[in-house]
């Protein structure tokens, strides 16, 4: 019968008995048979990917925490589609998108409430609502971190020490990780499942694994079940045990799905299913997703070396490596190729289905991101031990020493690289999200007591979210600008607002003239400043007639800088070489309050 190896770190010199949750006794025999316990000093308890667990707790805590405090709103779609819902659930008010229109409802407020409970708690703790924001942050932070301790764990178990090692440098380093890790969005949550599910497979409890994969299908994304591929065909084809694998997934579905439908019911008014909507829209529907975002094919690989460098590009090779490495008998822990295809055919399978479609947005491959660096962990383990052995069998001196040198440049490089693409983005692109910070300064809002309008135009997209605004009486308002697209309005200004069909909605993405304000009821005026400008995107801190500048910072020039400098930072060249605009928060000099 086919049996995994779960020993701890490399060969069966350190293995450890296994005593998996409920399973059926033929499939516990075959689980725990031939194994020994672990004799080594340091198991996996105290002992993470050849550091101490304290060590590696610490370090994953500081990069999250970093990016949960430093990282920027890369995507509209975490403002409108769920800061501002959530922002709404907790104080009233709050952008409304036609996604959450009880007319379509493919936005699950099941999803909103996981993070509306820590929101809450924060907004009682600290009281200022830009704190919330951080707090939720903090928390989705926690959720990710605990995750990847927990898949470098069971890793380490069953791939061995040295992959163990390399998928949690890969994890801690990687800007795709600090990008998504506490990112407010399905697909990051679909990640963290991604995280718990692998790393319960890999422990041999299928039952979680299958509930983590129920909850990222049903709750956050329906498209992320096709990471729980392996688990069903491991335990439908390989275990024979059919049985267990329909029950473990019908009681998962009944516990999601019916606190699920009572809670849509509540905030929609109806009885609707995001989950199943999404996919209607999204598969059946004449024009589908295809109405805006659309890209080339390389869009992912670009994005994909962006954020993780040669890790990404090792990935798409690593079951070759694997097979070669099988071949010659060198596949970590003594793997077979079975184990590798399992493991690696969802992220395959993702990248053909989402590389072949027309919408591409970055969001998108956040659900394989640790299935991207673990692949990257399999191919440089895989590599350097091909090398080892080819240079053992022609007697060429120094085959340690070679692999080694392999091993230690490509994580080195790795990281620099990574380094490198995040002090780019917090350098280039921080001045957005520092520009509405200057609202949640206490004496301002002390000072402005009546209502309060903040304007963007053709920096819309930007907002961070109405956290960074002091309060109900503070309004964003949308200018009209280049954009032809349908822009969010508020939530109806009633109780349960969330059931109002709201007026001026289609899902077509035409653009709505109801959403435009003049610019005379702007106190405050949200604008970048590259040195161009058009009609509808006049450059409105050289009116000094209208508007004062309250506050400035620099912002990157994306159609003036070298690739290579905008994409990776280089300290003195990347300043030498790239342009920079003006980001900026003007005041009106004709509309101030008493």
């Amino acid at each position: 019968m086919y049996r995994p190896n779960l020993g701890y770190g490399d060969g069966p010199r350190a293995r450890k008995t296994y005593q998996p949750e409920t399973l059926s006794p033929p499939l516990q025999q075959s689980l725990i048979s031939n194994e020994k316990p672990d004799k080594s000093p340091h198991n996996a308890d105290d002992n993470m990917c050849g550091l101490p667990f304290s060590i590696a707790v610490l370090f994953l805590i500081i990069a999250r925490i970093t990016a949960a405090i430093q990282g920027n709103i890369s995507d509209c779609d975490e403002t409108y589609n769920y800061w501002e819902p959530l922002h709404n659930l907790l104080y009233g008010k709050g952008f409304q998108t036609w996604e959450y229109s009880p007319v379509y409802g493919l936005r699950s407020y099941s999803y909103l409430i996981i993070h509306l409970i820590p929101a809450a708690l924060f907004n009682w703790l600290a009281g200022y609502r830009i704190m919330v924001f951080y707090g939720v942050r903090f928390y989705l932070a926690c959720l990710c971190l605990s995750g990847e301790l927990f898949l470098c764990r069971e890793t380490m178990r069953r791939f061995g020490k040295d992959v163990g090692l390399l998928t949690f440098l890969f994890l801690l380093f990687g800007n795709g990780m600090f990008i998504s890790s506490s990112a407010f969005l399905p697909s990051s949550f679909s990640m963290y499942m991604t995280l718990y599910s692998m790393a319960s497979w890999f422990a041999g409890r299928y039952r979680r694994a299958i509930f983590y994969t129920a909850v990222s299908t049903i709750i956050s994304w329906p498209f992320a079940g096709l990471i729980g591929l392996p688990i069903a065909i491991d335990m439908v084809f390989m275990r024979k045990d059919l049985f267990s694998f329909v029950k473990w997934s019908m009681q998962s579905l009944m516990l999601i799905l019916a606190p699920m439908m009572a809670i849509e019911y509540y905030y929609y008014g109806k009885m609707t299913l995001p989950t199943l909507n999404i996919i209607l829209y999204n598969v059946f529907s004449s024009h589908g997703p295809d109405l805006y975002g659309t890209e080339p094919f390389s869009f992912y690989i670009y994005n994909g070396f962006l954020n993780f460098n040669i890790v990404f590009l090792s990935s798409l090779v690593v079951f070759p490596i694997c097979v070669i490495a099988y071949s010659m008998n060198q596949l970590p822990n003594h793997r077979t190729l079975k184990d590798c295809f399992l493991v690696f055919l969802p992220m395959y399978l993702w990248f053909f289905i989402f590389f072949c479609q027309s919408h591409k947005e970055e969001r998108f491959l956040f659900p394989v991101y640790p299935l991207i660096c673990l692949a990257g962990a399999v191919f440089v383990d895989s590599v350097a031990k091909i090398v080892n052995s080819v240079w053992v069998h022609f007697h060429w001196p120094g085959p340690r020493f070679v692999a080694s040198v392999f091993r230690y440049g490509f994580v080195l490089m790795y990281m620099f690289l990574s380094i490198a693409r995040i002090l780019a983005i917090l350098k280039g692109f921080s001045g957005s999200i520092s520009a509405y910070k200057v609202f949640s300064n206490g004496n301002l809002s002390r000072e402005w007591k009546d209502n309060v309008n903040v304007c963007v135009g053709k920096e819309w997209h930007r907002f961070p979210s109405s956290f960074f605004l002091p309060g109900n009486k503070w309004s964003l308002l949308f200018l009209k600008s280049e954009f032809r697209g349908q822009l969010p309005q508020y939530y109806a200004s009633v109780e349960d607002n969330t059931s109002v069909i709201p007026k001026h909605m289609n899902d077509l993405n035409l653009e709505e003239e109801s959403r435009y304000s003049p610019v005379t009821a702007c106190h405050f005026l949200v604008d970048l400043d590259l040195g161009r400008s058009t009609e509808y995107e006049p450059l409105y801190i050289h009116n000094k007639e209208d508007w004062a500048v309250y506050f400035e910072v620099p912002y990157l020039d994306v159609t003036r800088s070298p690739s290579i400098f905008r994409a990776f930072y280089f300290p003195y060249y990347s300043e030498r070489f790239c342009s920079y605009g003006s980001y900026h928060v003007l005041k009106s000099k004709k509309r101030s309050l008493p």
